[in-house]
């Protein structure tokens, strides 16, 4: 490790802690009672361009991984990510997926990016 780099990882806690660093890197991971990394589905409907996705984290993720797991009817353009908080986040394309909607698997984590 590196100077100013601080690691928790492999434990468990009864009760999420408060986990603060004033300088340098924290990486903090592998913990049980502090979910650091989650997984799942979301789908945007018909006539929707957005949709709030619980990601169930400890905290905001530092980083979200998605892929397309369908091929709507209509073209939906760009998708992204946005309005990242310690409880949800936000996907959006483009334009309105049409009657078969889109589909996204996700994949966020906290910790990565910084």
């Amino acid at each position: 490790m590196r100077e100013n780099q601080v690691r928790i990882k492999d434990n468990i806690f009864t009760v999420a802690p408060i986990v603060t660093l004033k300088a340098g890197k924290l990486d903090v991971y592998r913990n049980t009672g502090y979910v650091t990394e989650n997984s799942g589905t979301a789908a945007i409907g018909a006539g929707q361009t957005a949709i709030v996705v619980g990601h169930g984290l400890a905290s905001a993720p530092t980083r979200i991984q998605l892929t397309p797991t369908n091929k709507p009817t209509n073209a939906v353009g760009w998708y992204w990510v946005s309005a990242l908080t310690p409880t949800q986040f936000t996907i959006h394309v483009d334009a309105d997926p049409g009657a078969s909607g889109v589909t996204f698997d996700w994949r966020a984590v906290t910790g990565e990016g910084k």
